[in-house]
C-alpha cells in the first residue's frame, strides 16, 4: 500500500511541482454536485489555501459531453478545442475565490 499522496504521485511521474511554479491548475468539473458549488466554495478555498502544493486554481465547466475526455485519453493526438468545450466558473487563487 502507497503512502504517497496522489498529488505527489503525478508530479513524480509527470515531472511537474506547483509549489515551485507560479501557475494555475485548470480542474474540469463535472456532475451535479457542481450545481451546488456555492455551498461548497468557501470550504475548497480554505482547503487551497491552506494545503502546500497548490495556491491557484481555475474551475470550468464542462460544456460538452465527457465522451470527449475518453476519446482524448485514448488519442493523446486528438487536437480539441478547450476554450470551446468548457466555461470558467471560479477561480481561486491563495486562498481568494472569485465567482465567475
Amino acid at each position: 500500500v502507497s503512502t504517497q499522496s496522489t498529488g505527489a504521485r503525478y508530479r513524480k511521474e509527470r515531472g511537474v511541482d506547483f509549489r515551485e511554479k507560479d501557475e494555475f491548475v485548470d480542474v474540469v468539473c463535472m456532475g451535479k454536485v457542481f450545481a451546488s458549488w456555492n455551498l461548497l466554495q468557501q470550504g475548497f478555498s480554505k482547503q487551497v489555501a491552506s494545503q502546500s502544493a497548490v495556491k491557484k486554481v481555475r474551475l470550468y465547466k464542462l460544456l460538452a459531453s465527457g465522451a470527449l475526455g475518453a476519446a482524448r485519453i485514448g488519442n493523446p493526438k486528438l487536437e480539441l478545442d478547450f476554450e470551446k468545450n468548457v466555461a470558467l466558473f471560479c477561480k481561486v487563487d491563495n486562498g481568494v475565490s472569485g465567482w465567475l
